[in-house]
């Protein structure tokens, strides 16, 4: 019986608090920082709604650390999966998302919708 292996990954990338700052705050209102953060979703939307009209970029300033930890975090599993090969057993198949509870994730959800449809008409407003 052998016990839990340990795979060591070196070269995994790594991204950097401090150039995600500086694409934030050079390019954030065109998602950069998202960018290359590996979150293109992310970046499209903040690219056609210049950064959430402003209010993605301050929640970004205090969460930047964060989504750089999970973006590395993230690079190293890949890495780490891929370092394993097909001898090994694969990892149990993930959970499907449940949605959220209750009125919370209404209320998230209609909120987002609400900002993007506000964001929609500034520039609307803005083009004409």
């Amino acid at each position: 019986m052998s016990g839990p292996q340990i795979v060591v990954v070196q070269g995994a990338p790594q991204k950097d608090v401090g150039v995600a700052y500086l694409l934030w705050f050079f390019l954030g209102a065109v998602g950069a920082h998202k960018f290359y953060l590996g979150q293109a979703g992310m970046g499209l939307l903040y690219l056609f709604t210049v950064g959430l009209c402003g209010l993605g970029l301050i929640v970004d300033l205090i969460t930047i650390p964060a989504q750089v930890r999970n973006a590395n975090q993230r690079a190293l599993r890949a890495a780490s999966n891929a370092a394993q090969g097909p001898h090994q057993q694969p990892n149990p198949p993930a959970q499907p998302a449940r949605p959220p509870k209750g009125p919370v994730g209404a209320v998230g959800a209609g909120l987002a919708t609400f900002l993007v449809l506000v964001c929609a008409i500034l520039i609307w407003n803005a083009i004409r």
